[in-house]
């Protein structure tokens, strides 16, 4: 439990520190780069499952994320965060990322990739003996940026999501047995960004 808030509270940390010290730098230095910070906030469907030796098992969900980023002509290196939450797993990552920018204007294409590490927890908590442990993950895509108003666009994404977890089980009269468990999911996502 206390990993779980420990990681809770470095996701809300680095969000708000570097939304802050973004703005502050922005503000320093809007005379000297040409770069610009942006903050994106997106909402994702999440289609896809779980991928074992043998065969797959079909899992749905969502997402939600907050994208701190600086933009410098046409890339965009982005810190991220947010929830992962399929029916019975629950995942909270930390990552950052790289997006190319097709063409120098306002809206357009874009290619992204990014990796970081996800807590994850068992959401249905009725049988402590299991626990679900986070490990890395890995989001390449692509999608289009939409000019709605000067200092608001639309973002809409297709990403390729890999999540790495291993589940445990407590047996009382032995050792423990763990089992890697990988997830694939196709993300479709839409978002503002201000």
């Amino acid at each position: 439990m206390l990993k779980w808030q420990f990681t809770a509270f470095l996701a809300l940390y680095l969000i708000f520190s570097t939304n802050f010290s973004l703005r502050a730098a922005e503000a320093e230095s809007s005379l000297k780069s040409p770069g610009q910070f942006t903050l994106s906030v997106n909402g994702a469907l999440l289609l896809g499952g779980e991928i074992n030796r043998d065969n797959f098992i079909f899992k749905s969900g969502y997402s939600f994320f907050i994208q701190p980023a600086y933009e410098y002509s046409n890339f965009s290196i982005f810190l991220h965060t947010g929830v992962f939450l399929l029916e019975d797993e629950g995942f909270l990552p930390i990552g950052a990322g790289l997006r190319y920018y097709t063409g120098n204007k306002p809206s357009g294409f874009h290619f992204s990739f990014s990796a970081g590490f996800a807590d994850a927890w068992l959401r249905d908590r009725t049988n402590e003996r299991y626990s679900l442990d986070g490990r890395w993950f890995a989001m390449p895509g692509f999608g289009y940026r939409l000019l709605i108003s000067e200092n608001l666009k639309g973002i809409f994404g297709l990403n390729v999501l890999h999540q790495n977890a291993v589940l445990r089980f407590e047996h009382p009269q032995s050792e423990s047995i763990s089992s890697v468990i990988n997830f694939t999911f196709l993300k479709f996502s839409l978002g503002v960004e201000f």
